[in-house]
């Protein structure tokens, strides 16, 4: 199951904006198909309105491992992050530093109620590719990706609230646009949520 799930991914995660979702929709069929035996068909989605596939998209790799496949993601980000940011020159993108950010945008959305569980795995990636030349966009969209997905009720995200504030600024320096959304998240949106956190923003 490990295997076919992160083949699949490694082909399915570089494709443009436009297709991703439907990519999502089919490793969401395959991951049903490995917990129940059956292939459900993509469901329709009625205008105005969202599909049970939609619905359930969020918590993908959380069904796989509450399904008897827990070790999967684990075994992920940490083949991934040894392969690729442990070793070896980090001052420019390599092949693989560019498929694993890829990686981790596509699959965060997923991990629904683990999402805390590998918050640390996945901030400390992050950080290791803003220093890379031609993963600072990637990690704008990954930092993104994370804390939409953690919430504001999310621990781990409460807890690291100025370094992962000081991360998106220092990100700005080269991208300003694109990481205003997740700081208007974090600071306006759910200023509320860290209302106490936000105080010791230097």
């Amino acid at each position: 199951r490990c295997t076919v799930l992160q083949t699949f991914l490694e082909h399915h995660c570089l494709q443009p904006e436009a297709a991703l979702e439907k990519a999502r929709a089919t490793f969401g069929r395959m991951v049903d198909f490995f917990i129940s035996g059956k292939d459900r068909p993509a469901s329709r989605v009625q205008p105005g309105g969202s599909s049970g596939g939609e619905r359930r998209r969020g918590h993908i790799i959380q069904q796989l491992h509450d399904n008897g496949t827990k070790d999967f993601y684990t075994n992920l980000l940490q083949t991934f992050t040894f392969r690729h940011f442990s070793v070896g020159d980090k001052s420019q993108a390599t092949e693989g530093q560019n498929l694993y950010m890829h990686i981790l945008k596509f699959t965060i959305p997923m991990l629904g109620r683990y999402t805390d569980e590998y918050f640390p795995t996945i901030v400390s990636t992050i950080k290791a590719a803003q220093s890379i030349v031609g993963l600072h966009l990637l990690a704008c969209q990954v930092w993104h990706a994370l804390i939409a997905a953690a919430g504001p009720n999310s621990l781990q995200l409460r807890a690291s609230l100025t370094q992962v504030v000081v991360n998106l600024l220092a990100l700005a320096e080269v991208y300003p646009e694109d990481v205003k959304a997740p700081l208007h998240l974090l600071l306006l949106d759910w200023a509320t949520h860290f209302k106490e956190e936000i105080q010791y923003i230097p």
